[in-house]
């Protein structure tokens, strides 16, 4: 989907504000270029590839449109934001359905799609340095992510598991 910046303006000045808050299109504008040029080329942000950007013709004008690109993430960086989520969102619960992940937004904040998110949680389940950490369960019509390790006794390791396999790394 291809949304033109103008629309992405419009959109953000309708989100709701904090309570008494007062946006004015001008400075959305310059805030959303802020955001939105760490993902040009040459820039931070640009090397993960989430963002395309494109100049199309709009009614007779050139318009720049962007469109979310979908990526195959590594298996532990979906590992390490599975728990992030399991943290701040449900942390009372040891067991959340892959539906309410969904809903809370992991896989678009990861770039995926609901099923290579999924699949990904399989790959999780059945790899022996991840299934001691979490548990994938997909019945008909139900799945579930069990928790093993919670909180910062998780995500430790896994950061150390990370750097020290080289698929993250500090640039």
């Amino acid at each position: 989907n291809l949304i033109t910046i103008d629309d992405v303006v419009k959109r953000l000045l309708r989100a709701e504000g904090e309570e008494g808050e007062t946006r004015s299109e001008g400075t959305v504008e310059t805030y959303f270029a802020g955001v939105e040029s760490a993902f040009r080329p040459g820039e931070m942000l640009y090397g993960l590839g989430l963002v395309e950007r494109r100049n199309i013709s709009v009614e007779g004008s050139a318009k720049r449109v962007l469109r979310r690109t979908s990526v195959i993430a590594p298996d532990i960086l979906v590992l390490y934001a599975a728990l992030l989520f399991q943290s701040k969102f449900f942390s009372n619960q040891a067991t959340v359905g892959t539906p309410d992940l969904l809903k809370a937004g992991l896989s678009k904040a990861l770039g995926m799609k609901d099923k290579d998110f999924r699949e990904a949680l399989s790959r999780i389940h059945h790899n022996k340095d991840y299934a001691g950490f979490v548990q994938y369960r997909k019945q008909v019509n139900l799945d579930s992510v069990q928790f093993l390790k919670q909180g910062d006794a998780a995500l430790r390791p896994i950061r150390t598991a990370a750097y020290k396999s080289g698929q993250v790394q500090w640039i």
